[in-house]
């Protein structure tokens, strides 16, 4: 007997930019990128996230469409891209990104987690933030993401050999350690005398200083979208698999 295979497919759901809008923050794009060797969004994928489903099978895709299609009806939001920032913060960044003022999608975005975790997905445990991810900072790594499991464990062992060489010590009253073990090599230091921030940086801030606005354009939304996030050598593919509008017929 031939064994079914359980397609699941990695979902999120958002709102598609307006053409005008995404040129400019494609030629934004264009400008910024020389500055920082940073891994950059194709303009292609830029959108607005309005919920995260993550993996979900594909049987029961009409399910979530029609959780989807049910929620209650509104009027077209109106969206407002500007200004740019990093996160946590611009001297240790893990995120740039493009700021989204757009009264009522917060309350898109938690009709939608209350309606999808009806269906068993998990809600949202942060407070909605609406933004553009326009770059992330990461190591470069052509073989994928580093598993760094055995790394934890090695680490683990370090911490134990070292809490015992500090009580050991002590008994000989050598003062104890007042913070937690954190092994590390230290390379290089670096000093604050860099006014642009951390090292790699100062060009992505010199090129944000010399833009002449910060302002990308405005559209009103009318519908929100069900994607489908595909990853392949080159990077992850967004592929639209359903629309919603927001006003009820």
């Amino acid at each position: 007997m031939r064994e079914t295979v359980k397609r699941e497919m990695r979902l999120f759901t958002g709102l598609e930019l307006a053409g005008d809008v995404a040129g400019n923050l494609e030629d934004l794009l264009r400008r910024l990128k020389p500055a920082a060797r940073i891994h950059w969004s194709p303009p292609e994928n830029l959108h607005v996230t309005t919920k995260f489903i993550g993996e979900w099978p594909e049987a029961r895709l009409g399910e979530l469409k029609a959780a989807l299609g049910d929620l209650p009806g509104r009027a077209a939001i109106a969206v407002r891209i500007r200004q740019v920032g990093f996160f946590p913060n611009a001297h240790s960044p893990r995120n740039f990104w493009c700021g989204i003022e757009a009264p009522g999608l917060a309350e898109l975005a938690a009709d939608t987690d209350q309606a999808t975790a009806a269906l068993g997905i998990a809600r949202e445990k942060r407070g909605f933030s609406p933004h553009l991810t326009l770059a992330r900072m990461k190591p470069d790594h052509p073989g994928g993401p580093v598993e760094l499991q055995s790394l934890h464990k090695a680490i683990a062992g370090l911490a134990e050999l070292a809490g015992d060489t500090d009580l050991a010590t002590a008994a000989l009253g050598v003062a104890r350690e007042k913070r937690d073990f954190s092994p590390h090599l230290t390379l290089a230091r670096i000093k604050p005398t860099h006014p642009g921030g951390p090292v790699g940086l100062q060009a992505l801030h010199k090129a944000i200083a010399g833009l002449a606005t910060l302002e990308f354009g405005g559209f009103a939304a009318g519908s929100f979208f069900l994607y489908q996030s595909t990853l392949r050598p080159t990077g992850s593919v967004y592929t639209k698999l359903a629309e919603f509008p927001l006003t009820k017929s």
